[in-house]
């Protein structure tokens, strides 16, 4: 009887993930092309752009050679556990998955965060500085 039940559970365990794997995601997702990871280009940014920032984070940026806006995120892990790192990120490129006015800007851009703002200021500090990226 036992052995039954945990077979039963087993099959519909492995249907119930069948069944989700088969999901399309709503929001495709960033692809290398607009990601930052090369040593030159963060130094660049750092040294020779632009700078937005408000008290919980900075955004520098510059003109670059591709159509298309590509950005990075630098966040200490002195400053923040693995946890916050992670949600920031998730938010900020959900953030720019979702602003469609930043995907024709052709801006490099380094979002450096100071401190962490709390759960439910993260997205609208991240996007009022966003805003003024825009704005420029």
């Amino acid at each position: 009887m036992l052995l039954i039940d945990v077979e039963l559970k087993a099959e519909r365990d492995l249907l119930f993930l069948q069944e989700r794997s088969n999901i399309p995601s709503t929001k495709p997702p960033i692809f290398k092309k607009y990601k930052i990871l090369s040593k030159k280009d963060f130094e660049y940014l750092r040294l020779n752009s632009s700078k937005v920032s408000s008290p919980t984070l900075a955004i520098y940026f510059c003109s670059n050679n591709f159509q298309h806006f590509r950005f990075a995120s630098s966040l200490s892990a002195k400053k923040f556990n693995s946890v916050t790192r992670n949600r920031i990120k998730r938010v900020l490129r959900d953030l720019i998955q979702s602003e469609s006015s930043l995907k024709d800007l052709s801006i490099d851009a380094l979002f450096v965060f100071y401190q962490a703002p709390d759960n439910p200021i993260l997205r609208a500090e991240i996007k009022k500085t966003l805003n003024k990226l825009v704005k420029k």
